[in-house]
């Protein structure tokens, strides 16, 4: 995972929380970059979690291999891992893996006080089946914007109307340093 210097405390929130499951080892390490477009150097950081058959099972999931070059894809039972079903029909599932997602992949938006969420390494199909999942689950509308029309690249779009009630589901989980990137 690689995050930009403005977001470090998440890195490092996320390395502890991997490392009390015992699942990294040295801690966050600095990263520097060329943007080329700009010719600023940037930092980021990263970390390594150690080989483990879950999570080469979780890699083999979200990646497939096409002439050499990993490609992003949305696994099938997508639904069931960011909504799982529960034992009794009346227990509602907490959604901390919306939580987090957001915390990684979205940001707020102020100009229009709606919630994107980046979703371009996934086809229009899976996208639509991302949004799908948000209104049957949590019944939060969105919409499908052009992130990279040329590319066929799309984000999902919360719509201002629907972000307190987006807002409210996470609020509990969302790590503090990142409620930003869903305006609170």
């Amino acid at each position: 995972m690689i995050i930009g210097q403005k977001d470090k405390s998440f890195v490092d929130h996320l390395w502890v929380l991997f490392d009390s499951i015992r699942i990294v080892g040295a801690g966050p390490r600095e990263h520097y970059y060329l943007d080329k477009r700009t010719g600023k150097t940037y930092i980021s950081y990263h970390f390594e979690t150690y080989t483990h058959p879950y999570l080469t099972e979780l890699h083999h999931d979200w990646y497939k291999k096409v002439n050499g070059k990993n490609f992003k894809v949305l696994p099938l039972n997508i639904a069931e891992r960011v909504w799982p079903l529960t034992l009794r029909p009346s227990a509602r599932p907490t959604p901390i893996a919306l939580a987090y997602w957001l915390a990684g992949d979205s940001h707020f938006d102020k100009r229009d006080g709606s919630i994107v969420i980046a979703t371009q390494s996934f086809t229009p199909s899976e996208v639509d089946l991302l949004r799908s999942i948000l209104l049957n689950n949590l019944n939060i509308e969105s919409t499908r914007t052009v992130a990279n029309k040329g590319k066929e690249q799309y984000k999902i779009r919360i719509p201002k109307r629907e972000v307190g009630k987006l807002q409210q589901i996470v609020k509990p989980y969302i790590p503090p340093m990142m409620a930003y990137r869903v305006g609170l």
